[in-house]
């Protein structure tokens, strides 16, 4: 075997000699040109072909795969792991915009190069050596597009019933950095679509403001979606907590106000009321903490109200003592 140093004359040939002109050798001697890998002699490789269903163009700083196998002098599959003789890397415009790529066998003379796309634009050719010489090459187009990881959506949770909701959204690419066009932005709060005009650019970020529910029946957690360019599928969502804050704790809803002694539903003017009732938390647990000084009761509907005392009895009961109003 003859070890050529140009790939790309790798395969079987024959040398012959001639005598007095004649067509025909009298003497012939066959070599095999190819690339040493450790023991292996490569004599041709698979084309470069990338990993998963993404399509070009690709997006910058994108995580790309492509894998390949080696070849012998009869186009079979060299089954070796000859990872420690390859390696890979990227050419073009822009090399400065370039990340490492790896190299492993992924299977029995298969091997994987694993790479980020280029930081920046254009076309640029991933290629693939072994011990140095060029063996295969692709290139490929990439763009500036959105990523959904490194996108984000900033909203406050949890937040207060009838307060404005301030919400923040960055639309990055791959490397982190902010689409430089503006693009189409919707968000879905409380089954109404804000677009348009309801969603402001900045030329970095996309912002709108939102009203949180008003009433105590509807503390609860409710979804914030965004979605781009009319996708039907959020590329952004966040679950939002709506309730009341008491000091530092949040509530969303309350036991029921439980008659102490009874289950009498009418009383005579003026007679002495004990009622029990819980807060409770995001999961509908009880608050055990002593809220006391953030809870209130009062009579409403009538000029002379009965006065009302609460207490806190422990274990997050309440204890609202009153009396019924005398007309």
């Amino acid at each position: 075997m003859w070890h050529f140093d140009d790939m790309s004359i790798a395969g079987p040939y024959t040398v012959g000699v001639f005598l007095d002109g004649s067509s025909t050798p009298f003497m012939t001697k066959d070599f095999i040109a190819g690339v040493y890998a450790n023991t292996s002699l490569v004599c041709g490789s698979s084309a470069l072909e990338v990993v998963g269903t993404d399509t070009s163009p690709y997006g910058v700083c994108e995580t790309l795969q492509f894998t390949f196998t080696h070849l012998d002098v009869d186009g079979a599959v060299i089954p070796d792991n000859n990872v420690s003789a390859i390696s890979a890397d990227w050419t073009g415009p822009n090399p400065a915009s370039y990340h490492a790529a790896t190299v492993s066998h992924s299977g029995p003379g298969v091997y994987t190069i694993t790479t980020t796309a280029p930081s920046a634009p254009g076309t640029h050719t991933l290629t693939h050596y072994v011990e140095g010489l060029l063996v295969d090459d692709i290139s490929i187009d990439v763009t500036q597009q959105m990523s959904d990881t490194h996108s984000t959506l900033s909203v406050p949770s949890p937040v207060a019933l009838g307060s404005t909701i301030s919400v923040s959204i960055a639309l990055k690419d791959g490397c982190d950095t902010a689409l430089a066009s503006e693009v189409s932005v919707s968000v879905s709060w409380l089954g109404v679509t804000y677009s348009g005009t309801d969603v402001a650019w900045d030329g970095y970020a996309y912002s709108l403001s939102l009203s949180a529910p008003t009433d105590f029946t509807a503390a609860g957690t409710y979804p914030l979606s965004v979605y781009v360019d009319g996708s039907a599928s959020p590329l952004l969502s966040e679950t939002v907590c709506v309730g009341l804050q008491a000091g530092s704790t949040w509530v969303y809803g309350a036991g029921p106000l439980t008659l102490t002694g009874g289950s009498a539903t009418s009383f005579g003017t003026c007679d002495s009321i004990e009622y029990t009732f819980t807060l409770l938390d995001i999961d509908g647990s009880v608050i055990d903490a002593d809220l006391l000084s953030a809870v209130s009761a009062l009579w409403t509907g009538m000029a002379d109200t009965p006065s009302t005392s609460l207490s806190y009895s422990g274990s997050g009961v309440y204890t609202l003592t009153t009396t019924a109003p005398s007309e």
